[in-house]
């Protein structure tokens, strides 16, 4: 095929953009790496929620911090 390299070539500039913009991950990658990763898991939110809230000055409940506007 006479126009591969043109392919090859879009596909390498379109993969660089992905992996700016962080719709493209790479496993095993500290820079391109998914940013949920380091999320707190749902078990290691609920032992610092309450100390977070406090040194925010927050509720820890959506509802609460809407009536409190």
């Amino acid at each position: 095929m006479a126009f591969r390299h043109y392919g090859e070539l879009c596909t390498v500039l379109a993969m660089r953009g992905g992996l700016r913009l962080g719709d493209v991950f790479v496993p095993g990658s500290r820079r391109y790496a998914d940013p949920g990763t380091y999320l707190f898991t749902p078990e290691q939110w609920e032992g610092r929620q309450a100390e977070f809230c406090q040194l925010v000055r927050k509720p820890p409940g959506a509802a609460e911090g809407r009536s409190g506007r």
